[in-house]
């Protein structure tokens, strides 16, 4: 396959979202109705939330989101493609890729929304795997984490 355009790398991350088992039990952490925004490759804005059990991916930017995921058409490859369908290797994929600099994260949301909003459930839903990596970037404690999203703010 030759170069993966945002637009495809949109439709592929749509149904890695809506297909997918775990990222719905992650997901089911989350307020219902929070929106999370997606932007693929600069250019195609996307908005992830919860009804139920079912989690919608539109193409259109995010009301109010607490935080945005900027990252390039090649990272939804190595999410949708190359890891197994289970919370901790998908949150793994995430921090790799973040670490890595291909995905850049903004918290437009303020600290109080994120906190209950249901995000540091989602991050414990992916068990000692996750805190493990955390631990080792220096998150070892929900103190810490909440400190790193202070951060994001600016």
């Amino acid at each position: 396959m030759g170069t993966m355009t945002p637009e495809d790398a949109y439709q592929m991350l749509e149904k890695f979202f809506t297909t997918r088992e775990a990222p719905r039990l992650a997901l089911a952490h989350l307020k219902e109705n929070l929106e999370v925004g997606i932007l693929i490759g600069g250019m195609v804005p996307c908005a992830i939330f919860r009804r139920g059990t079912t989690v919608h991916v539109e193409r259109r930017d995010a009301r109010n989101p607490d935080f945005i995921f900027k990252l390039e058409p090649r990272t939804v490859t190595v999410l949708a493609e190359q890891t197994p369908d289970d919370i901790a290797e998908i949150g793994l994929s995430v921090l790799k890729e973040m670490l890595a600099g291909a995905i850049r994260l903004e918290m437009p949301g303020g600290l109080l929304s994120v906190l209950r909003g249901g995000y540091l459930e989602v991050i414990a839903s992916g068990g000692a795997p996750i805190m493990k990596m955390l631990a080792q970037i220096g998150l070892n404690s929900p103190a810490k984490i909440v400190g790193f999203f202070r951060k994001l703010r600016g």
